[in-house]
């Protein structure tokens, strides 16, 4: 897996963007710098990583699965967009006049760099006819695998709901999603949490 990320979304503070007298209800409060958002390639962002995934069935229920993530390269001058926070400004384009790169925004690993990132779990599989199945995992949840009727995964896009037992109180949903990595996809099953290891009712939308 690759990714170099260009075309970011930064702001510029600088004397030549200039500054605009802010005036409210009457009263001057001052000259601002201006602010000026630009696509630009200043910031660097760069991500390499090997990735492998492995199942091995104990029995036509039990599966035992793994996933080695090893990371070659992840860093860059700035950190990037947040899931809450698109968008995200650095120091990058302000002030040049004050920050230099070599203080203030450093060329190297960025803050979620790991080097080996190993999950190993176990799910125990029920069929549910034309629905697919559901796969039991030990941890207090449930792992879903939509299938079509001849057993292949064809439902990207169907939706999961899980409620409590002979009721209609929600308690998660999920979409079946293909493409959860770098430039790549997948076959693995939806997990849904659960607060308690109480029974649930599992409902499957397919399109």
């Amino acid at each position: 897996m690759r990714r170099h990320a260009t075309n970011f979304v930064d702001d510029f503070i600088t004397i030549a963007d200039g500054r605009t007298n802010i005036v409210r209800n009457g009263v001057t409060l001052g000259a601002f710098d201006n602010a000026v958002y630009r696509n630009t390639n200043l910031p660097k962002r760069d991500y390499k990583a090997v990735e492998f995934q492995s199942a091995y069935r104990l029995g036509s229920h039990l599966a035992v699965n793994g996933q080695w993530t090893l990371q070659v390269q992840n860093d860059g001058t700035f950190e990037g967009e947040s899931t809450s926070g698109p968008a995200l400004p650095s120091l990058i384009g302000d002030y040049p006049e004050i920050y230099v790169a070599a203080r203030s925004f450093p060329d190297g690993r960025v803050d979620d760099f790991q080097r080996h990132k190993v999950r190993v779990w176990a799910s125990n599989g029920v069929e549910l006819g034309r629905f697919g199945r559901v796969d039991v995992a030990p941890q207090r949840g449930l792992n879903v695998l939509v299938l079509d009727g001849r057993g292949r995964y064809t439902r990207a896009g169907a939706e999961v709901r899980v409620y409590r037992a002979g009721t209609r109180t929600l308690i998660g949903t999920r979409m079946v999603d293909t493409g959860s990595g770098y430039c790549s996809q997948n076959m693995m099953a939806v997990h849904v949490g659960l607060p308690t290891a109480d029974a649930v009712d599992v409902e499957v939308t397919t399109f």
